[in-house]
């Protein structure tokens, strides 16, 4: 029995339109008071364990679903490559199997109502594929809405729950959660925090892109003093089936989605292909840095360096013709981040601010998506 595990550590901090004004010789005092001062973001943390060894013919994969404690079958699981539209649902005895061809290289997830979610990195291939998966204990306790001011109460956690989950972008605000009396909130008047749980898996409608996003929610935490955000599970998109009515409109949106987005950014930064993609990185005093300043490749391997913040410009046009120029910032919180040519990159310690900050949930696109 092999152990594989992996974790997904992800912060994004909005930063305001001052810090594209500021000037060179100033910036780099300036950014990490910025940093400091704008804590609002997200920090989503994946840290998943599982044993497993497996069996490849080809590029199919087959296994079992198994409950950890009872060592029984976990049925209709699913088994999916997080971020991406390619997975599949275990049967009522657990088992699956599943093409990996697209996505061989990425953590495969491992979901099921009432579990935590599992990630397999860096698995053998000699034998059929077990997954233990561990039931999942709520200390969040359900909250029995009877009266106005209680419902009132629910309908403003709600609100809370959709700008810092969705985000308040024009693509977040055209996102519907479709199950959300599946989401238990309680609130911590000491902490200033308020924590949700979703029972079950979240359906989100993207209409602007026309996608459905089912989102495996573990955790949430929104702490509304300082306005930190916090939360962890897996997902997995599908088509809405829009296209074949609103297709040209939806591909404007995810192209305009993906201009100058991190996605963007790490795939024009793996091909070496920064300015004609339209970026233009910068570091705290203001010089351009190429390539060869902040890549390294080891086996193969592409890893992002940075001993201090980077300033990420791009400046490109929407699919209506629009300019669009956006300004982001980098820092990470590891020596070496590892990158793909899909645009996954590793999040374990990656801080985001500006435009790239102010991206989640309602403005994410699938691993695979290719712009048109």
């Amino acid at each position: 029995m092999q152990v594989a595990s992996s974790g997904w550590r992800l912060m994004l901090m909005p930063v305001d339109t001052e810090m594209a004004n500021m000037y060179p010789d100033k910036r780099d005092n300036q950014i990490d008071k910025m940093l400091l001062r704008y804590t609002s973001g997200i920090l989503l943390v994946l840290m998943l364990i599982a044993g497993s060894a497996i069996e490849v013919r080809g590029q199919v994969i087959r296994g079992t679903v198994i409950d950890s404690q009872t060592d029984d079958a976990v049925s209709f699981a699913s088994v999916f490559f997080s971020g991406t539209i390619v997975g599949t649902v275990a049967d009522e005895n657990g088992e699956f199997e599943l093409d990996i061809s697209r996505h061989a290289t990425l953590p495969l997830s491992v979901s099921a109502i009432g579990y935590s979610s599992v990630s397999l990195e860096g698995i053998s291939t000699s034998e059929p594929l077990l997954v233990y998966l561990t039931p999942m204990v709520y200390d969040i306790p359900a909250i029995d809405i009877s009266g106005r001011s209680l419902e009132r109460e629910r309908m403003a956690n709600l609100q809370n729950f959709r700008n810092q989950f969705l985000g308040m972008t024009s693509y977040a605000g055209r996102c519907e959660i479709l199950n959300e009396e599946d989401i238990t909130f309680n609130y911590g008047s000491e902490s200033d925090t308020l924590k949700a749980v979703a029972l079950k898996p979240l359906q989100i409608h993207n209409k602007a892109l026309g996608y459905i996003i089912t989102f495996y929610l573990e955790n949430f935490e929104y702490c509304r003093g300082s306005r930190n955000v916090i939360y962890t599970g897996k997902f997995i998109f599908t088509d809405d089936g829009s296209g074949r009515i609103s297709g040209s409109f939806n591909e404007i949106r995810r192209n305009n989605v993906y201009g100058g987005s991190i996605m963007h950014f790490f795939r024009s930064l793996w091909a070496d292909d920064l300015e004609a993609q339209g970026f233009s990185v910068l570091d705290q005093a203001g010089n351009s840095l190429s390539y060869q300043d902040i890549v390294i490749i080891e086996e193969g391997q592409k890893y992002l360096v940075c001993p201090e913040n980077l300033i990420i410009s791009y400046f490109g046009y929407s699919g209506t013709g629009r300019v669009r120029n956006t300004r982001s910032f980098l820092r990470l919180l590891k020596d070496r981040v590892s990158f793909q040519e899909c645009g996954y990159f590793d999040p374990v310690a990656i801080i985001l601010g500006g435009d790239m900050g102010r991206q989640r949930v309602g403005d994410m696109l699938p691993i695979g998506f290719v712009p048109k």
